[in-house]
Order: structure tokens, then sequence, then C-alpha cells
């Protein structure tokens, strides 16, 4: 075997992956042992398998994409404005972000631009927002107090990049005070500008000392802004200069892979940040052998799917817990909880499910009243559910149409998490059935005529507004797109 493929098969270890994110999050979890007045989050998807759960006191998680940032890239998606990412930083007065990266860096893209614009963005947004409603917008309730709008980011993003994205900030602002999404809440509850920071594992400064936790109170109760602390949790060795000195040095019983988490569905299908997390917590992996290991992970893996099925087949649901009602629309979006077949009925009279068939659909015919309605529309996850889903979009839109959008029937739209699918799906009723004036119209037929990009993301900002969870994937909003703006299938139809 050469070098190469050694490499290569270093790359495909379950073992080395686990070592090497083990690694990484202890580094994050010392971090947070010496900044415990803020929260952790883990920007999604690889940052949440650094951070241990036992971290995170809140169920609050971030989404910043590194294609946001990227050369010539530069964005403020509507999309992804982290809405409970800043109620948490406002009652938190900050927040540790995690993310991690693997193309030789030490920062991502998302935490090294993205989130640096986002940060500058809202505070800019802000700004604004105060100075059209009173005469004092320069300064918050705090009369000495300068409200920074400037860019800030690591001493990576050269001075041209910095030049050119600070000249997109206005521009990014206009866009999201012009939106259709209600941060009045958010206006109101920021006290100081959000200022990002930025740690890796070679960062010394208070974090290497005994007094790390006592010299950070000490720090914070002096900031005139809230510091968002962007912890890069990979390491790049190769590229380290001899004056990098880590935290936690590698050890040289494994071999290390920087950004080891990422693109985990195709190293490890079926295997998830909690059951990562699961085995680390139960396992003495530093014990273990590779091949054991790996065995343990299949077993486990196997194990959480038979899990999966009986937990949907004994589920007790809280009321209201598992969905969140979209205004005053008469629609709610949920995960597959809020469908339990023993208490679903008692809130809603029609049930359109996106995803798996969770529930043994015996069960929910038998418990549905007379005048009742179940939908299940089979939309896989993942690339295989792209093209199925807009293929699903009459169905969808045909079910509800008549007497249960006129009589004021409660409809559930769910698929496993009520994060993408059920939003989608969601999303193109809203865009059939609502009016110029945010009133749902039982025929649909007002709305035509009118439609382009602008209105369906203004649909989508108005579901954010209650259900903030939701994140349709790109792939998902391009195929309501073209649904309606771009085929005959929705235009031609009752003309």
């Amino acid at each position: 075997m050469n070098a190469i493929e050694q490499v290569r098969n270093d790359n495909k270890s379950i073992y080395n992956r686990f070592r090497s994110i083990q690694h990484d999050a202890n580094f994050v979890r010392y971090v947070a042992e010496r900044i415990k007045a803020l929260p952790v989050v883990a920007n999604e998807r690889a940052g949440t398998w650094y951070t241990d759960p036992k971290l995170r006191n809140h169920e609050t998680s971030a989404y910043f994409k590194s294609t946001d940032g990227h050369h010539g890239q530069w964005d403020f998606n509507l999309r992804r404005l982290n809405r409970p990412l800043l109620e948490l930083i406002t009652a938190s007065t900050g927040c540790i972000l995690v993310d991690i990266t693997r193309k030789g860096k030490r920062f991502p893209d998302s935490l090294a631009k993205t989130v640096p614009l986002w940060c500058a963005v809202i505070n800019r947004a802000t700004q604004l927002y105060r100075l059209s409603v009173d005469t004092d917008g320069n300064q918050t309730n705090s009369s000495n107090l300068v409200w920074d709008t400037k860019l800030h980011c690591p001493s990576n993003v050269s001075q041209s990049e910095h030049a050119q994205m600070s000249e997109l900030i206005d521009i990014f602002a206009e866009k999201l005070l012009t939106s259709c999404a209600d941060l009045t809440l958010i206006y109101k509850q920021l006290l100081k500008p959000l200022r990002p920071l930025w740690i890796t594992p070679v960062t010394r400064m208070f974090l290497g000392c005994h007094q790390g936790e006592q010299l950070w109170n000490e720090i914070k109760t002096d900031l005139d802004f809230y510091p968002v602390i962007c912890v890069s949790a990979s390491m790049d060795p190769l590229h380290m200069k001899t004056s990098d000195v880590p935290i936690f040095p590698l050890k040289t019983d494994f071999v290390y892979i920087q950004g080891a988490a990422d693109d985990s569905e195709m190293w490890a299908p079926g295997l998830t940040s909690s059951l990562f997390w699961e085995y680390i917590n139960s396992h003495e992996l530093l014990q273990s052998t590779p091949q054991q290991c790996h065995h343990d992970i299949h077993q486990l893996i196997s194990q959480s799917q038979s899990d999966q099925i009986q937990s949907s087949m004994h589920y007790s649901l809280k009321k209201g817990s598992a969905f969140d009602w979209i205004g005053d629309t008469g629609i709610a979006i949920g995960s597959f909880h809020a469908a339990d077949p023993s208490s679903c009925w008692n809130e809603f009279d029609v049930i359109i499910n996106c995803g798996a068939r969770e529930f043994p659909e015996n069960t929910i015919y038998k418990n549905a009243e007379q005048g009742k309605l179940y939908v299940y529309l089979d939309i896989p996850e993942g690339k295989k559910g792209q093209n199925k889903l807009f293929d699903c979009i009459p169905a969808a839109i045909q079910c509800v149409q008549g007497k249960f959008m006129s009589q004021g029937r409660r409809i559930l739209v769910h698929c496993m998490q009520g994060r993408d699918r059920s939003v989608g799906i969601c999303l193109a009723l809203l865009v059939e059935y609502m009016d110029a004036n945010w009133i749902m119209s039982p025929t649909g037929k007002s709305c035509r005529g009118q439609l382009d990009k602008d209105t369906i993301r203004n649909r989508l900002l108005y579901i954010q507004r209650f259900r903030m969870v939701a994140s349709p994937s790109r792939a998902t909003l391009k195929k309501i797109n073209l649904y309606f703006l771009e085929t005959n299938d929705h235009s031609n139809r009752d003309t």
C-alpha cells in the first residue's frame, strides 16, 4: 500500500474520526468551562458533533453557511436570520458559537465572514430602525454607548475583501428592513451591538491561566457589546507555526483528521451527532481498538433505528410542544410527535404527513373522527425527496381546498423534525391561499397573477415568525419556486 492509499484509509477510519472529534470537543469543553457565563451554541450541522449535550442547557442552534461568506458570493440570507440565536444572545449577554473546517484553514468561512456579516447587518438594521422611530438611533438605553456598525473580521480576511464586504452592509440592512421579517422584539431587546471574537486551539490569552473564568467575568462586565465568541474547534497541524502551541497537543496513537465530522452521511450513514455523544459518554474510547469501535458503532446505529420505530409507536405527546400554529392561518407545522394517534385528532381536523410512516396507519385511521382527513405524502429525506416534493404539491393544495380551508378546519403539516419538507408543503399552501393582506382565501384565486420570488420569500418569513426552527433547504425552495413561477401546473389550474 502506497502513502496516498494509506492516507485515504486513515481518513475513512471511524476510529480515527472519533478520536479526532473527541480531541477537538475536549478543547470546546475547555473553552466553555472558562467562559461559563455564556451559552454554548453549535453551528449546524458539523458543530453539533463538537459540543457535548451536557454543555448545552438550551435547545438553540445556529445555521450559518460558509457559502454565504465565500469570496464574491457574500450574502445576508433572510432564510437564515437565526432569530432564536439572537434571542439567546440578548438573554445571556452573548454566546459561544462552535464550528469546524476541514480545508487546511484556521477558520471556516462561516465563522470568519458569514457571522461577522450577520453581526454587522443586524447592528446596522437595528440602528436604522431606531432612527426611523426616534431621534436616538446612534445610542441605546445607555446614553454613553456608541452603536458599533462596523464589520469585524479575523486577520486572515484580507483588507481588500473586508472593504468589499463592508460596502454591502447598508444594502443587506435595507434588505432586512424592507422584508416581512418580524424583528421588532429583537430591536427592543438588543441593548448592545453584536461583536464577533475568535478562538482557535492555539489561542492563549486568558484561556491558559487558572483564573480564566474570573478574568472573563471581569472583562464581560465592561464590554460595550454582546460577544459572539466564534470557536473554530479543529486544528490545522500542517500549517501551524512553531509559535503555535495548542492547548491540547495531538497524541500519536491515532491519525488526526481536521474537521473529521464534516459530511458524516458520507463516511457513516445513519450515524448522528446524538449517537456519537451517546457512544462517547458510555464507552472509554481511549481503551477501545479500531475494530471494536467500528463494531460498536454499527450496533449502535442498528439499535437506534429499532428504538426509533418503537418510540414512534409509544410516544406520549405533550400538548402543543411538538408543533407551532402559523399565525391565524389555521395551519400548524410540527415534528412527527405532533401526529401521535392517541391525541392528534383532538388538535387537528386534517393531518398531512410529509415524512416516513412513523405511526401505523391503522391506529391513525382508527382514532380519527368522522369528517377528518389524513393524507400521506411519500417524500423521502435527502436528494431523493426533492422531485417527490414537487410532485406532491398539487395533492397538498387539493386536499385542503374547499370546505377544509373555508370552514376554519385545523390543519397539521408534519415531517420527522418539522424543519424542511413540512415547511415546504406549508409554504406551498400559503403561497396558494394567502392573499396580499395575509388573509387565507378559500379559493386562492385572489393570489394568482401576483406571484414572484419576493412573494414566496415573504411567505416563508411569515412562517418563520411562528416556527423559528423552520429551515427549508435550498432544494426545497427551488421546487416551490419552480412549481409556482415556472410551470403550467399552477398557472393553468382552474382557469
